[in-house]
């Protein structure tokens, strides 16, 4: 499940990561803050992907059943050339 939710950011495909994602999710974000439901948390993701992914890497990944733990560096650069870096934990 982590390598499909990889691949699918990295290509963008938000159709991919809703199949992912559990209608009642939460997700926590320094720029959106905290985020409830699947269809809020896409429209995140759509502000997220106007920026270019300059590098996506993974630092750590971990599974157990269906417990997921992914720890990331995330380098975008904005419409406007600024350098965007996000260091994060995905569970």
């Amino acid at each position: 499940m982590i390598n499909q939710y990889i691949q699918a950011f990295q290509r963008k495909d938000l159709a991919a990561i809703a199949g992912l994602f559990s209608e009642d999710m939460v997700f926590q974000d320094p720029s959106f803050g905290l985020i409830r439901g699947r269809e809020n948390v896409l429209n995140a993701y759509k502000e997220i992907f106007k920026n270019e992914i300059v590098a996506a890497d993974i630092i750590r990944q971990w599974q157990k059943g269906n417990l997921h733990f992914l720890e990331f560096s995330l380098v975008l650069k904005d419409p406007q050339g600024k350098k965007i870096v996000i260091e994060g934990i995905d569970l």
